[in-house]
């Protein structure tokens, strides 16, 4: 029986074989890029996320502390920012300045309030300290990111037998206080934002809550 010989592929059936691969293959390494790109962004805004909730639980702290620190003034001094005795916190004198202020910017400093490095927090404004740069502080080795903490630049001048690296990240925080609608006596509203650039572009988140004497 005769058989008739196999037709072999064309030139242009080859081009066109070749072509539809390397289509294939760009769109699959386009979406892999998009999609790590994605990842990325979407890690990095929930780490904002998460200091600006930090911040929030600050404003809360600093709130507290004054509680514990003036109980018995504790209208005039839940709002303090800076006041060391009830008369830098006494709202009906001449020190409004010493409270969370609308208008202003905020950033919060985390200090090292005793020699067994435990730390505290304080509301500063840009204006006095002015870098609001979030840096990346490491206890001990920072390849295993033990103790890793996100602070401003004021904790980089610390015993450097503890902390073994600092480095500057990619955040930046800040605080606005603006008056509560419904309370504007014993509430104010905090706003913490939190920005970031990655590849270029440029991100932020915002997080808004109420802080109320209520005590």
């Amino acid at each position: 029986m005769k058989t008739s010989p196999r037709r072999a592929e064309s030139l242009v059936e080859s081009i066109i074989a070749v072509t539809v691969i390397v289509l294939a293959t760009t769109a699959a390494m386009s979406l892999i890029r998009t999609s790590i790109s994605g990842n990325r962004v979407i890690g990095d805004k929930v780490i904002a996320m998460n200091l600006a909730l930090e911040g929030i639980e600050a404003v809360r702290n600093v709130r507290d502390t004054n509680y514990l620190n003036f109980s018995s003034a504790a209208d005039d001094c839940w709002d303090a920012i800076d006041a060391e005795s009830l008369d830098e916190c006494d709202s009906s004198g001449s020190n409004t300045a010493n409270h969370m202020d609308p208008g202003t910017t905020y950033y919060l400093k985390r200090i090292v309030r005793d020699a067994e490095y435990r730390y505290s927090w304080e509301i500063t404004t840009t204006a006095a300290d002015g870098d609001i740069t979030l840096y990346q502080i490491y206890e001990g080795d920072a390849s295993t990111e033990a103790g890793k903490l996100y602070a401003q630049s004021g904790l980089e001048s610390l015993d450097s037998d503890y902390f073994g690296v600092i480095e500057e990240g990619i955040y930046t925080r800040s605080l606005a206080f603006t008056t509560n609608s419904h309370n504007s006596t014993d509430a104010i509203d905090v706003t913490v934002t939190v920005g970031w650039e990655s590849k270029g572009q440029t991100y932020s988140v915002d997080l808004t809550r109420t802080i109320s004497n209520v005590y």
